[in-house]
């Protein structure tokens, strides 16, 4: 089997660039719409359910750190087994 012109670029038909917010006379167009952007009521109830339950979290992350500090923490073995293996 042969084969003929393996480097042979010249198939290659250079492109022109064009830039789609330029006019002929190289003026920029400036689109008359504006972007929109609309969010889900889930996406609202959940940025309403995370907004109400930030001083919860802060009291459980202070008592967290309370335990650490004191040295009372402790760690369930079997939950913790329990919450790794799925990314075994």
């Amino acid at each position: 089997m042969r084969i003929d012109d393996v480097n042979r670029a010249g198939g290659i038909q250079p492109t022109k660039k064009t830039n789609p917010y330029k006019t002929e006379n190289n003026e920029v167009r400036r689109s008359s719409s504006r972007d929109e952007v609309q969010i889900s009521s889930e996406a609202q109830a959940l940025m309403n359910a995370q907004s109400q339950g930030v001083g919860a979290t802060d009291e459980r992350l202070a008592e967290l750190k309370k335990a650490v500090m004191n040295g009372t923490y402790q760690v369930d073995a079997q939950q913790l087994a329990e919450k790794i293996l799925p990314f075994l």
